[in-house]
Formats: C-alpha cells, sequence, structure tokens
C-alpha cells in the first residue's frame, strides 16, 4: 500500500473533523485501524500519522484482513518494517500470530527478535514456550533475558533459572540489575547463593536489587549477608537489606534492626518501627532497651 501524494500532509484537524462528525464509527475505526496505521507510518516515514489513518479509514475494504496483511509484513526485507508489524501483532491480541512470531525468533537482527519476544509476551498463549525456550540460548544477552522474562510470564519459572544466574555474572550492570530483580518470586532457594553474591556487586543498585529478591524469596541463610549490608554506603542498599530482614522475619535480626530506631536514616528508622510490629517477640528487646 502506498499513500497518494495529495494526502501526504494533511493535518491532524482532517482527522479530528472526522472524529466530531461520527464518534462512534470513528471510535470503532481507530480501534480496529491504529496498528495498522502505525505500520503503514513506518513504511511511508514522510507522511503524517493522520494522513495514514484517513487513508486507513477511507479505503478501510484494503484492510478487511488485518492480521494477514500485518504477519505477510514480518517477511518485510526492511527490519524496521518487520519490528512494526511485531508490535502491531501484539497489540492486536490475535493468537493465530503466535506461530509466525515464533519463527521470527531465528532472525538476524536483535531488534526483530526482541520485537517478537515483546509481542509474545503481549499475547500470553503458552504455546509459545518451546519457541521462546530455544531463545534463552540466544547469542545476545538481552535477548536471553527478554526470552527468560517472557516464560516466566508464560508460567515456566524452571527454564530461565540457569539464564538468570548467568546474567548475573555478565559485565554489563544493567543486565545484572535486571537479573537480580526478576529472579525475586517466593521460594526460589535456588537463586540464593547467586544473589548472595550479588550482594558484593560493585553497582548499588545491583546489591539492593540482590536484597529485595533475597527477602522476596525469604532465605534465611542470607541474614548474616543481610545484616552486614545495613552498614553499607549507598542508601538504598541499607533501606533494601533491612527490609528484606523485615520480610524474612528471622529473630536473629531483631536486635540489630531496633538499634537502628535511632538511626539518622530516616528509612532504616521506618522500618526498624515496622519491625517492632512484626517480629515476635520485639516488644521484650523493647523493654530490656
Amino acid at each position: 500500500m502506498t499513500l497518494p501524494d495529495e494526502m501526504r500532509w494533511i493535518d491532524a484537524g482532517t482527522l479530528r473533523r472526522l472524529e466530531r462528525a461520527s464518534p462512534d464509527a470513528f471510535a470503532a475505526f481507530w480501534a480496529r485501524f491504529s496498528p495498522l496505521v502505525e505500520i503503514l507510518r513506518r513504511t511511508e516515514p514522510g507522511a503524517t500519522r493522520e494522513s495514514w489513518a484517513l487513508f486507513a479509514l477511507l479505503h478501510g475494504e484494503q484492510a478487511d484482513d488485518l492480521l494477514g496483511f500485518l504477519i505477510n509484513q514480518l517477511r518485510h526485507r526492511h527490519c524496521a518494517v518487520r519490528v512494526a508489524a511485531a508490535e502491531a501483532l501484539g497489540r492486536l491480541g490475535d493468537s493465530r500470530a503466535v506461530r509466525p512470531l515464533v519463527a521470527r525468533l531465528r532472525d538476524r537482527p536483535e531488534a526483530m527478535r526482541l520485537a517478537a519476544i515483546t509481542a509474545l509476551a503481549a499475547l500470553r498463549d503458552v504455546t509459545a514456550l518451546p519457541g521462546l525456550r530455544a531463545a534463552l540460548a540466544d547469542r545476545v544477552a538481552p535477548v536471553r533475558l527478554a526470552a527468560a522474562e517472557t516464560c516466566m510470564r508464560l508460567g515456566d519459572d524452571g527454564a530461565p533459572l540457569p539464564v538468570l544466574l548467568a546474567l548475573l555474572r555478565q559485565g554489563d550492570r544493567r543486565l545484572r540489575h535486571a537479573a537480580a530483580v526478576r529472579l525475586a518470586w517466593p521460594g526460589n532457594l535456588p537463586a540464593a547463593p547467586g544473589l548472595l553474591a550479588a550482594l558484593a556487586d560493585r553497582w548499588p543498585a545491583v546489591r539492593a536489587a540482590a536484597a529485595a529478591s533475597l527477602g522476596v524469596i525469604g532465605c534465611r541463610a542470607a541474614v548474616p549477608a543481610l545484616l552486614a549490608r545495613l552498614h553499607d554506603r549507598d542508601a538504598r542498599v541499607r533501606a533494601r537489606a533491612a527490609e528484606a530482614l523485615v520480610l524474612i522475619g528471622d529473630p536473629r535480626a531483631l536486635e540489630p534492626l531496633f538499634n537502628l530506631a535511632d538511626s539518622g536514616d530516616h528509612a532504616l528508622r521506618a522500618l526498624a518501627q515496622q519491625a517492632l510490629r512484626v517480629f515476635p517477640g520485639a516488644g521484650a528487646v523493647r523493654k530490656a532497651a
């Protein structure tokens, strides 16, 4: 489809006038054709979004098979168009797009593989899991991370675990941080050794994320290391360590947390007060003090 030259620079006012003339019909049009408008806008970068919307509205019969059109665009020679098609298919929400999107997980450009994974996450169809598990071995770390996240969203926590633990040791601190965050689910004790090692990461955000995840996991073996992080030089790490200790609820943490009640750190003082309400035996410690 090519936008006629005379429609290339129609301004937004034209579209607004159409909307005012028939609000219900326009809303129905936009709900159906906005993904098509977006992909067509990318194929004609000199055209306005409004021009494409008007073109689709006036020539809607050419876009009746929206799903088929978008699936065909997954094979377009330009990667930007393939990416736009994947994004539009994710928004369209039709599970018939799963197989074509899974096939694009082998596409050479990293951007295309990431777009396909994002679309599959939006579709939430478990039939995509075999392809996503294969993508856990992708040569590009961000693709492995995206595949792991989507597997977890679709109910598979087991396959992504080794990938996330390996990412905790990546040179890219953003990947280490993302992996530490994604490992936080209750009872995920196999992740504890990797997260404990991440408590010593040189980047504070990674240490803070590791501490928070250990709390969510409920790892009692992490209590001594978390107690040590109450004295971390970074305030975020100290706060996440204190929160984790409150979540775990181990009595070894009660007195150290209670001692923070006089801390100059407002967040830690608040957490110490929370500990006194949460921990069994906190009243006895308060009286003894």
